[in-house]
């Protein structure tokens, strides 16, 4: 599982796609991409 970073953090925004496909499955991060977009469009109104 990846852990959530708070809206206010200043984690760095370098921090690429391709840098995490280093350390996580390809599957795994579009799969994170995919629930993003389903949890934002459900909220947006």
């Amino acid at each position: 599982m990846i852990g959530e970073i708070d809206s206010d953090c200043t984690f760095s925004s370098a921090l690429t796609v391709d840098a995490l496909s280093r350390v996580l499955p390809h599957e795994t991060i579009t799969d994170v991409i995919a629930q993003e977009r389903l949890a934002k469009s459900a909220t947006a109104v």
